[in-house]
């Protein structure tokens, strides 16, 4: 399933406004770390070093690996650019997580997946698994033409 899709009419192409929905949550993340001097002084320029991190694993993927949280087996996540991004967006939905993203970015940077990695694999990985997508969506429709 696109994790990009939520409920869109018919005739709205719901990839395109991925992108600068994307774009304009990771702004409003680094607006927010500005706004704290700790998290503005550890953490600076973040849209730009995500940029970076970006060109860096989609030319140089890396593989880290994690234990999936039901079978226990051992499981290798290539990371790359686009993978990286998507776990951030999708963290952006996890509230108790948004605090730790800008302290992710910088272990990506020292290549310290593991974290991410636990993170990725019992999160997104599992989502799949354990979900009706179509319940899922019509749900999601829903609460959202009501608002």
């Amino acid at each position: 399933m696109p994790f990009s899709i939520r409920c869109t009419p018919p005739d709205v192409d719901a990839y395109t406004t991925l992108v600068p929905g994307a774009e304009r949550a990771f702004e409003e993340l680094q607006a927010a770390c500005e706004e704290d001097p700790g998290c503005a002084a550890a953490y600076p320029n973040l849209v730009d070093r995500l940029a970076a991190l970006y060109d860096q694993l989609e030319a140089s993927p890396v593989d880290a690996t994690g234990v999936h949280p039901e079978t226990g087996a051992v499981v290798t996540v290539r990371w790359d650019g686009d993978r990286m991004v998507e776990a951030a967006f999708l963290a952006l939905y996890n509230e108790p997580i948004i605090p730790l993203l800008p302290s992710l970015l910088t272990q990506f940077e020292q290549q310290q997946m593991d974290l991410a990695t636990a993170t990725y694999v019992s999160t997104v990985m599992t989502f799949g698994e354990s979900m009706a997508e179509g319940l899922y969506l019509a749900v999601e429709c829903r609460e959202r033409a009501l608002h």
